[in-house]
């Protein structure tokens, strides 16, 4: 449970420098009737997620593992970085 805080936590401060860079609103968390809700540019925001597992984390395996997250359709994505 403590690592998915720490990822929504990261992917929120991202998504909100960004959004001050461009001038747009802030993409937040909205809580209405027990629920949560990720805003970004005043709509809800579905996650779709992936993770590159750390053999793909090097420069000359990036671009294959760039063409498989491409064909998810994943908006968001989890990369090691060294």
């Amino acid at each position: 449970m403590f690592h998915r805080i720490m990822r929504l936590s990261l992917i929120l401060t991202g998504a909100a420098g960004l959004a001050l860079a461009q001038g747009k609103p802030i993409p937040q968390l909205v809580k209405s009737g027990g629920r949560y809700t990720f805003v970004v540019d005043g709509k809800p925001f579905l996650i779709l997620g992936a993770q590159v597992n750390n053999p793909n984390a090097f420069p000359d395996l990036m671009e294959p593992a760039w063409l498989k997250l491409k064909a998810m359709h994943a908006n968001t994505i989890e990369y090691p970085v060294y």
